[in-house]
């Protein structure tokens, strides 16, 4: 790279630039891509001085990205002759801002829109040597896939004002938060190269009262197909924006097993899915086993194949119903009523999950006639039994202790600690 037609600079170049004062230094910060790997440390800032702003992170790549890569060639100039894409001391490449969450808690940087082979396949330069437009060139359209980048649009005016070199959301933004269901059904959900529709419900399965499947009611793309997605396919979710990323393409929802979402989920269905997408299967020791149960306590995951889960748990429990009898929408079961020790007490009005783990953390309770306005939380542990069939929740909890319990409102964030 040379030093004509210098358009970039890095910030240490420039003793008249520093990071304002209301934005994160993120140098030193550690950088996660979309399959949430680590890909190295943010080494350097880099200025337009015509934007007057970073519009680049300089990525000091991790060992195991060169190594990962060390295979890929270059285009050869002449038949027979090939050479590395990369060469030694070149472990650096650079990422837009405006492609980066930034999570301020724990000084980490991510890349929900590149994942782990797009990096160690994409050229990369030495440490300090000047950024020139045809590296970007070169380099944008790789995490782009080549499907949205234009680069005609490339004149220095207007280069810089597109979206992937705006300021990155920040911490509160990012962080994993105990959420309210409700709250969270009509989040986007955004497939890597573009929207996919919107949450429409969630599926939890009642043994261990994790979610298992967001409901996506897509777009007219798809003739507003509903499909079914595992929290497994989640990145960093955008709080402010109210968006689920995936790292699923649209043409791979497309292609998806079409499940019929207005009957009762079968097994069948589950193992079409997990054929189809590269998710870990959750079963074992029965098909449902594993994860958070009411207890609190962890389960062990089994190593059991999915088929012969799936005829261990039909053998164990003698199911004879097409549909699962474990997994449940959690829109049929608001409403449920809640019944105390000494008297009924309100309905089932939503659930608060923990989102690191999307396990189901508490039940929302509207005491409604019995205390009007008001709406309390219970922890899974105080339920007793639920009947499914009558649809009907009894606690170990007298009226006067739910009355008592934490207050829930919908528009703060819930403090469980």
């Amino acid at each position: 790279m040379k030093n004509q037609n210098k358009n970039l600079f890095y910030l240490h170049e420039l003793s008249d630039y520093k990071v304002a004062d209301d934005y994160a230094d993120v140098r030193d910060w550690e950088v996660i891509d979309a399959d949430k790997r680590t890909i190295g440390k943010v080494d350097g800032l880099l200025v337009n001085k015509d934007a007057e702003r970073v519009v680049y992170l300089d990525v000091e790549v991790d060992t195991s990205l060169i190594e990962a890569g060390h295979e890929t060639y270059a285009t050869h100039a002449n038949e027979g002759v090939h050479e590395f894409l990369n060469q030694d001391g070149e472990n650096h490449l650079i990422i837009p801002i405006g492609m980066v969450m930034l999570d301020e808690d724990n000084k980490k940087v991510y890349t929900n829109q590149i994942d782990y082979t797009t990096f160690a396949n994409t050229k990369r330069f030495k440490k300090g040597v000047d950024v020139e437009r045809s590296y970007e060139l070169m380099v944008l359209p790789q995490y782009f896939h080549g499907n949205h980048f234009d680069a005609e649009s490339s004149s220095e005016n207007q280069f810089y004002n597109r979206k992937e070199f705006n300021h990155p959301s920040s911490s509160t933004h990012v962080k994993a938060t105990k959420q309210s269901t409700k709250n969270l059904m009509g989040f986007t959900m955004g497939a890597t190269d573009g929207e996919i529709g919107k949450v429409k419900d969630f599926y939890f399965d009642d043994v261990t009262w994790t979610i298992r499947y967001l409901v996506v009611e897509t777009g007219s793309w798809l003739s507003n197909r509903e499909v079914l997605i595992s929290p497994e396919a989640l990145l960093q979710s955008d709080w402010e924006n109210e968006i689920f990323p995936v790292n699923l393409t649209k043409q791979q929802i497309e292609k998806s097993p079409n499940i019929d979402t207005n009957q009762p989920v079968s097994r069948q269905n589950e193992m079409d899915l997990y054929a189809y997408y590269p998710w870990t299967n959750y079963w074992g020791g029965g098909l449902w086993a594993g994860g958070m149960g009411t207890t609190g306590m962890m389960m062990p995951m089994s190593s059991m194949p999915m088929e012969e889960a799936v005829k261990h748990s039909l053998s164990t429990h003698n199911v004879e119903a097409k549909g699962d009898p474990h997994l449940r929408s959690i829109k049929s079961v608001q409403g449920y009523t809640i019944h105390a020790i000494d008297d009924t007490i309100g309905d089932v009005e939503d659930f608060i999950v923990d989102e690191s783990d999307w396990t189901i953390q508490f039940m929302v309770v509207d005491t409604g006639n019995w205390f009007p306005g008001k709406k309390v939380i219970i922890s899974l542990g105080s339920i007793k039994e639920i009947n499914w069939e009558t649809s009907e929740v009894t606690v170990n909890a007298s009226v006067e202790q739910i009355k008592n319990s934490q207050e829930f409102d919908a528009s703060k964030q819930l403090s469980t600690d």
